[in-house]
């Protein structure tokens, strides 16, 4: 159960669209800014832990970045892909809604995982 605080409650210059009225409407409108926040937090977040820098940073970090980069990019396109073959109408919106984080998220995955096995495969040579 969700709980709008008061404090963020404001008035916005704003495009808006009710959902199940066909009106829509950009102008002045009274807004919650809870949700906003939350997603601008979970943004930044992402960005922060994605653009963060390695204890050693060094030439094959800079490809290890690289390539989860690309790798990330490959797999959040085959997601939106499936999604957009498998998936309608609300439920869609709801995926939509989270690929805003997902492309952030893989590449984190993809960038961690590179960089274990990278390690991995280090100390094994020692």
């Amino acid at each position: 159960m969700m709980h709008n605080l008061e404090l963020l409650n404001g008035k916005m210059f704003c495009w808006t669209e009710e959902l199940f009225n066909s009106s829509s409407n950009f102008g002045v409108h009274n807004v919650n800014f809870d949700i906003t926040i939350i997603i601008i937090g979970y943004i930044v977040s992402l960005l922060f832990m994605a653009a963060s820098k390695e204890k050693i940073e060094d030439e094959c970090m800079v490809c290890i970045r690289t390539n989860a980069f690309f790798v990330s990019l490959w797999i959040y396109c085959i997601l939106l892909i499936l999604a957009t073959l498998f998936i309608f109408d609300i439920a869609y919106l709801n995926v939509m809604i989270g690929s805003m984080f997902a492309y952030a998220a893989i590449f984190i995955i993809t960038q961690r995982v590179m960089i274990y096995r990278f390690k991995r495969a280090n100390r094994d040579e020692k």
